[in-house]
């Protein structure tokens, strides 16, 4: 009686052993996926943001196109916007 005892309770022990050595593996592998799913989500918005610039500046080339096409207007880059009182009695 005492040996079967003895081998429960040695066989518990065992099980809450290797139960616990799998809990640590879990943690681990879970603070991993965190740690990847975090740098997905960055990768995500990044990715948006560079998607949302370029769809602009599509938009903007195709403006350009249409204007220069149907109005024959010009893009320049030669406008001064500011000028000071010597430039102007010149």
């Amino acid at each position: 009686m005492k040996k079967i005892l003895g081998v429960i309770i040695l066989l518990v022990i065992a099980i809450m052993i290797f139960h616990n050595k799998l809990l640590i593996k879990i943690s681990i592998i879970e603070r991993e996926i965190y740690v990847e799913k975090r740098y997905a989500e960055d990768a995500e918005k990044e990715l948006s943001m560079i998607k949302m610039k370029y769809e602009q500046k599509i938009d903007l080339k195709s403006f350009e196109k249409e204007m220069n096409e149907k109005k024959k207007m010009e893009i320049t880059t030669d406008i001064n916007y500011f000028s000071t009182e010597k430039e102007t009695e010149e």
